[in-house]
């Protein structure tokens, strides 16, 4: 079986380009020869010249002649815009130096300076990493000056000497934050620009029924606001002039002829409202692909189908293409939903609460307009300072990881994900597969990218309301003050699950509170002022814990005894929080279910984050404690080493098998990355069993072999401690007996010492909306029964790898446990490493187990290992930018 995969194989890509057209890549195909030799003759004697080094039409049909026929495994891409063929993109081995390709780029005279030209060079790049080319060379004439910026501006690695007229550029395939950085900033450029008119109109216009109570007249109504033009066009008569956006609000049937009659008048964007797409089946969902099709062809963006609408607050738009009644105040928060009764449940709630927006997008079936594409949109938007997400669906997780990393470095992001609790094991899975529920991906996301999650509605809230109106805290200590004590133990007890500690005060802080209270009162955290305090003297308490430098947030919880009591608290509560404009305070009014007014701004808008019960504080507070200390972490580059002749020895013993490989070849792999394996001798009979243990030395340990078992221990297939050679005969004789035919053979091992080691289950799978994952988790037969695991996608560094491991229960046996030894942990993060690489380099690898891999105080070993591999699962690369994948061809 071949090892190589193509990104983008026969599908189609939609991307975006600079000026906000929608041009389409794909690979090069035989018929194509005829529309690339027009290309070549439509340019220009100059793009001749840069490109092939002469005017001559020659050179260019020669070349398009080699890529069309080449069997070498060459790669090339072209681009079309409204179905003409306006760029060629290509690579071409080096015989001397099959890890390294010969670069070529040709785009129409038209269309250069779109960013066509790095769109190409991001998916050939990818295209040619996935077949093992780690190196692009390309000869530049010097007087090309676009294309040494196109190349030195990628986010590649590149170097470059110059002679005769003539750079030499070599470019390092290698992807690494450098890359992603580049690709995200381009794409976040386009986004903006293409979004605008859509999110940010100066004309709007609205299809559907004029009929009294109909969704489009709520949506009329809702515009009246509006501060640009709006067009009201009956649902019977076609718009005739441009409009930013249009809303559409017509039956299912009558979409794609609305669109029509938009993309022919000049339209930039539909929103459309009406249901009965992708959501009811496949009728609906080739009705969905024609009309992101007509989109794409005429460069408009769509927002929906089937969603609710949008709402920018901004004084100079003051757009609300919604039909939800509710009128949130302007503000720092942006929210996404993917589902519109989602998004009415957060409009109305925003109202209420006090909590203002920027901005609000309903998704719904996000069949062009996806969450990554609004992140990228709001990564540089100077309205919003916060951004929350209601997702049922990622897309794009490469996209979404590289994006939503990067916004939350200055912006915290705030995802509910819906829909993560299918169940992941099954029966002929690996323990690894098994285990990387949809829960654990998704979680390995949000990790990898400092994504806040919420658990549920209420809890998305409690974060976007503590974002929005509260400082970040500078560290996990946490003061409690209150005025009565059993609010304050509760917090303190839920602290420690939240990932925050229980802040010492210092001896001045209890001083100056000694001098504030009765002598019965409690100075100690967490701080009980006793319920006959004074909002003065509750003051004054609250500014003393404010001044402890030990002090990074604070709770504060005032229990009214009778109804209005907490008014004038409230008031002081905010005032002291806008006196420390550093250090976060969260108001906690047990039984108030609404937030006080004196904690509310002069607009209505929230001063102070409020909450009713002092818990849910607490989990919010925690949460965002996490993602502050996240975001004080710099982004590490990738610090493992790829070796080719490592990569090509394990292939070709890839290419041997499919499936789940022998032991041998699955030794025989993981040696070629250095892991470590315990000395395994494979036996077809008892004979030979026996004769391998004696050539081992005694005691052995005896495991049954075959593609088709997965879990040995449940089938019977393990026999341990065997002393003699008769043992060992009896052991083979017993297995075959009980597991049957599917027992093709057997393995021999010799015993290791047990006493003071740890077994670890590490392992890797590929998820086909992550991409690989990678498990550790205390192992061995109780793997599943203990429970003590965590997913990641592949350490970058040694450093990712540490963190992984440290996340484990058992990590607390790494440097020895109540008086055993240290363990040699730094070989476990070897193997990490190692399997990092793998992940990169062998496509074909779908699952890995090493479990046990035994780790001691002086050595790590694998025991066991399963490997299963086959045709590589497509995933996009992070390090290119498209479209979401909805239209057809």
């Amino acid at each position: 079986m071949s090892t190589a995969v193509t990104p983008i194989n026969d599908l189609v890509l939609d991307v975006l380009l600079r000026d906000s057209v929608i041009a389409s890549i794909r690979a090069l195909r035989a018929d194509d020869e005829d529309a690339l030799a027009a290309l070549n003759a439509r340019v220009s004697l100059r793009t001749r010249m840069l490109r092939y080094f002469s005017v001559s039409d020659q050179p260019g049909k020669w070349y398009v002649d080699k890529l069309v026929r080449s069997e070498r495994g060459d790669g090339a891409l072209v681009a079309s815009v409204g179905g003409q063929i306006v760029g060629l993109a290509g690579f071409c081995r080096l015989e001397r130096d099959p890890d390294t390709a010969d670069l070529a780029l040709l785009i129409d005279d038209e269309h250069q300076a779109e960013g066509l030209g790095a769109l190409l060079l991001e998916h050939l790049a990818a295209r040619a990493r996935h077949q093992g080319i780690t190196t692009f060379v390309a000869d530049v004439l010097i007087e090309n000056s676009a294309m040494l910026h196109l190349l030195r501006d990628s986010g590649f690695a590149v170097q470059t000497t110059s002679s005769a007229g003539v750079s030499v550029l070599l470019i390092d395939l290698t992807e690494g934050p450098v890359l992603w950085d580049a690709v995200r900033r381009r794409d976040n450029s386009a986004q903006r620009t293409s979004l605008g008119p859509v999110l940010s109109p100066r004309s709007v216009a609205v299809v559907g029924s004029t009929r009294p109570g109909s969704v489009a007249e709520h949506v009329r109504h809702a515009l009246l606001g509006f501060t640009g033009t709006v067009v009201l066009v009956d649902k019977d008569n076609p718009l005739t002039r441009p409009v930013d956006l249009l809303i559409v609000v017509v039956a299912a049937d009558k979409v794609l002829g609305v669109a029509h009659d938009a993309a022919a008048a000049g339209v930039k964007g539909l929103v459309v409202l009406s249901a009965g797409f992708a959501e009811e089946g496949p009728a609906g969902a080739l009705r969905q692909a024609e009309l992101v099709a007509l989109c794409r062809r005429s460069g408009m963006r769509l927002v929906g189908p089937n969603c609710l609408g949008i709402l920018n607050t901004a004084p100079d738009v003051r757009l609300n293409a919604t039909f939800c009644d509710a009128d949130p105040r302007e503000g720092r928060v942006a929210l996404v939903s993917q589902s519109g009764a989602v998004g009415v449940a957060a409009l109305r709630h925003a109202e209420r609460s006090g909590v203002g927006l920027s901005l609000f997008v309903s998704t719904g079936n996000k069949a062009d307009v996806s969450g990554n594409d609004l992140l990228a949109y709001l990564q540089d938007d100077p309205r919003t300072s916060v951004i929350g997400l209601y997702l049922e669906s990622f897309g794009n997780a490469q996209k979404f990881t590289r994006v939503a990393a990067a916004v939350g470095r200055t912006k915290p992001v705030v995802v509910l994900k819906a829909g993560s609790t299918a169940a992941g094991a099954k029966a002929g899975m690996s323990h690894t597969a098994a285990a990387a529920t949809p829960a654990l991906a998704i979680a390995a996301i949000f990790h990898e990218a400092g994504v806040i999650q919420a658990q549920d509605l209420p809890e998305m809230f409690d974060l976007l309301s503590v974002l929005a109106s509260a400082p970040l805290p500078q560290g996990p200590r946490v003061a409690v003050i209150g005025n009565s004590g059993g609010p304050g133990v509760l917090a303190a007890d839920a602290s420690t699950g939240a990932g925050l500690v229980m802040a010492e005060l210092s001896t001045a802080t209890r001083a100056a509170l000694s001098g504030l209270l009765p002598s019965s009162a409690a100075v100690d955290n967490p701080v009980d002022l006793l319920a006959t305090v004074t909002a003065e003297t509750y003051a004054e308490a609250l500014r003393a814990v404010l001044a402890d430098p030990g002090v990074d947030a604070v709770l504060a919880i005032y229990t009214p005894v009778t109804g209005g009591a907490e008014a004038p608290f409230a008031s002081v509560l905010a005032a002291a929080a806008a006196a420390n404009p550093s250090t976060p305070v969260l108001a906690v009014f047990p039984g108030v279910g609404m937030a006080p007014g004196g904690l509310l701004g002069p607009t209505g808008d929230v001063a102070l984050p409020f909450f009713e019960f002092a818990e849910p504080a607490v989990r919010a507070l925690g949460k965002v404690a996490a993602y502050a200390a996240w975001r004080t972490l710099e982004p590490a580059p990738r610090s493992y080493v790829l070796h080719p002749k490592r990569r090509d020895r394990a292939r070709a013993l890839l290419d041997i098998e499919s499936g789940w490989l022998s032991p041998v070849t699955t030794t025989g792999v993981l040696e070629a990355y250095g892991i470590p394996t315990a000395r395994t001798i494979a036996a077809v009979d008892a004979s030979t069993a026996a004769a391998a243990a004696d050539a081992l030395g005694y005691p052995v340990a005896l495991k049954a072999a075959g593609t088709a078992i997965v879990h040995k221990t449940d089938v019977g297939g393990v026999a341990l401690g065997l002393e003699t050679a008769a043992e060992v005969r009896a052991a083979f004789a017993g297995m075959r007996k009980r597991i049957g035919p599917t027992m093709t053979s057997a393995v021999v091992q010799r015993m290791h010492p047990a006493e003071g080691a740890l077994e670890l289950l590490v392992g890797l799978t590929v998820d086909p909306g992550v991409g690989p994952l990678l498990l550790v988790a205390e192992g061995g037969t109780y793997t599943d029964l203990l429970d003590d695991r965590v997913v990641r996608m592949p350490p970058a560094n040694r450093e990712a790898a540490w963190e992984q491991l440290a996340s484990l229960r058992c990590a607390r046996r790494f440097g020895g446990y109540r008086g055993g030894p240290a363990l040699a942990v730094e070989g476990v993060v070897d193997v990490l490493m190692s399997l990092a690489a793998m992940a990169l380099e062998l496509p074909a690898l779908l699952e890995l187990d090493l479990n046990p891999l035994l780790v001691t105080p002086s050595s790590v070993s694998v025991l066991d290992a399963r490997i299963r591999v086959g045709p590589p699962i497509p995933v996009q690369d992070r390090g290119t930018r498209s479209l979401s994948r909805a239209a057809v061809r």
